[in-house]
């Protein structure tokens, strides 16, 4: 697994915030240079709008939290949802928050070699969703993504 870590954002004030968990299937899988360039390019503008977030990426399979102000991450869906880069997109969670979970990263980012754990927290959102509410679904959404940073 590959990671990154971007420092930096803590300045972002506290606000009211959304929190967009999706994923998707890169349309064609994207070779490792594509993925450090929509990298680089996504870290500046995130930084520029004060998006946080983490970007797990296996195999074509990409699973994404997004974090910032609500009306910046209205815009930013819209673009991901009209990139042809993008297919199969299912968003999993879009909530408001007083926090977030990834205050310090533009968008880190972690590389899976088998899109397995994608498709397993897949599953895991679906039945959670079903039987419970989004404070808890908040919570799982956390623990699950803090998951694939605490496997490096």
């Amino acid at each position: 697994m590959v990671f990154h870590y971007t420092p930096g954002l803590a300045k972002y004030s506290p606000m009211t915030i959304r929190q967009i968990v999706y994923v998707s299937t890169a349309s064609p899988k994207l070779s490792p240079t594509q993925l450090e360039s929509l990298l680089a390019h996504a870290r500046e503008n995130n930084a520029k709008q004060g998006i946080t977030g983490l970007l797990v990426y296996a195999d074509g399979s990409i699973m994404q939290t997004l974090e910032g102000p609500p009306e910046v991450l209205a815009n930013l869906i819209d673009v991901i949802s009209a990139d042809p880069r993008h297919k199969n997109i299912l968003k999993i969670l879009d909530i408001e928050a007083d926090s977030r979970l990834f205050p310090d990263w533009q968008m880190a980012f972690a590389r899976e070699n088998s899109p397995e754990p994608i498709k397993n927290c897949i599953e895991l959102f679906r039945l959670k969703k079903e039987y419970s509410d989004e404070m808890s679904l908040k919570g799982i959404v956390g623990v699950v993504m803090s998951g694939f940073i605490k496997r490096l």
